[in-house]
């Protein structure tokens, strides 16, 4: 009987305190919770198109390039953006840093000591988003 009676009075005391907190007269300040979604560019994605020349040879320079864009703007405050380059074949990748030579676009050289087929990846970090394209190409003699 004690027992019941201590289980009721707590359960009621729960109950009038959540009651009282639930309906409290005193509003909160949310001026701190706004969020500002005027700029939605970071809900854009980051896309990349990996630029190749055609033809390729080897022994020759070939120029590797990344057009960066988000939405319609160009990006030129990319954090990292990396080729991994490997030939289909084998096992072995090589990554070659690439840098900004224009207006969104990134560039790394590269000579082919072999003809085949080839892959890349171009590993682009930039404005807290992160995308990795692949292509396929070409080496000639």
């Amino acid at each position: 009987m004690l027992i019941r009676k201590t289980a009721a009075l707590a359960a009621t005391a729960l109950l009038s305190i959540a009651l009282l907190v639930g309906c409290s007269s005193e509003t909160m300040d949310h001026d701190m919770m706004n969020m500002d979604m005027s700029s939605d560019a970071s809900l854009t994605p980051i896309k990349v198109e990996i630029l190749l020349p055609d033809p390729m040879h080897t022994k020759q320079k070939q120029v590797l390039q990344a057009k960066v864009t988000q939405g319609d703007q160009v990006v030129d405050d990319a954090k990292e953006v990396l080729f991994e380059v490997w030939r289909s074949d084998q096992q072995e990748h090589d990554k070659i840093k690439g840098v900004l030579a224009a207006d969104g676009i990134y560039e790394a050289e590269m000579e082919f000591g072999s003809a085949g087929e080839y892959q890349v990846i171009a590993h682009v970090s930039a404005r807290d988003l992160h995308t990795m394209p692949s292509a396929k190409f070409t080496i000639s003699e």
